[in-house]
């Protein structure tokens, strides 16, 4: 069946051959037999055969159709997979208490992780198999952070699994990739998200600049300088340099 199948290049599927690695992504995933998992990309269904093995449901999104009749012949024994011909980012109902386990297309990554984070209804878990160097930008520290790494660890706790080589992969990637884990943990006591990342964004506008001018756009000079010492964040801090904790409380001061 995959010698009949195509990778689509424009789509970004490269599909997984190696079975070692799709049992470190299973075993990430720490699935129960009452666990529903939303996988993302699920391509010729290898992933999916093997989640639908150990959980209650798999609701499995690929958008390609040529691919449909081959998930459909490759799970037909399964009476617990729904797939769905359609895209995960245009999804509005998500079910209560899933976890989204998916090696995803990499020219989406950022927006399936903004809007799974985000999301009214949040993940338990999430493993995604990203390129390596996504997966770095997740898991970053202060020094190094950027809006995606905020935002992942504003709603949980990240961090890398494994790496993977190119080769585990068919056709092989140009990049490596990596095993990303987050797992979903009580949200920031900031009131109001949407202004949190507002402020957020407004931050990281101009990386090169220092925080305090990027941030020019809310309050006058004196206010800054006033809020930055106040939670502690040095004169001439870079966005980059903050943690997630520093966010929240530079946020509130600006209430």
């Amino acid at each position: 069946m995959m010698q009949a199948i195509h990778p689509d290049k424009s789509r970004g599927q490269n599909f997984l051959t190696d079975k070692n690695v799709l049992r470190k992504i299973v075993d990430a995933a720490e699935l129960s037999p009452s666990d529903i998992v939303l996988e993302i990309g699920a391509g010729t269904g290898v992933l999916t055969s093997e989640l639908a093995k150990l959980v209650k449901k798999v609701i499995a999104f690929e958008i390609d159709k040529k691919l449909i009749p081959v998930l459909q012949e490759n799970l037909k024994n399964f009476d617990n997979v729904e797939i769905c011909n359609e895209s995960a980012l245009q999804a509005n109902e998500m079910p209560a208490n899933y976890k989204l386990v998916a090696n995803i297309p990499y020219n989406i990554t950022s927006s399936i992780l903004e809007k799974f984070l985000s999301a009214a209804k949040l993940p338990k878990l999430i493993v995604l198999l990203v390129q390596k160097e996504v997966a770095e930008r997740v898991c970053a520290r202060p020094g190094k952070m950027s809006v995606l790494s905020v935002m992942a660890q504003y709603y949980g706790a990240p961090k890398i699994i494994a790496k993977v080589s190119s080769s585990a992969f068919w056709p092989a990637p140009k990049v490596d990739s990596a095993i990303l884990k987050i797992v979903i943990k009580k949200r920031w006591p900031a009131e109001d998200e949407k202004k949190f990342f507002q402020i957020v964004k407004i931050g990281f506008s101009q990386k090169r600049k220092m925080l305090k001018n990027n941030l020019s756009a809310l309050a006058d000079e004196k206010k800054i300088a006033a809020v930055m010492r106040t939670v502690g964040i040095a004169e001439k801090a870079r966005a980059q340099e903050l943690g997630v904790e520093q966010w929240v409380n530079l946020v509130k001061k600006f209430d």
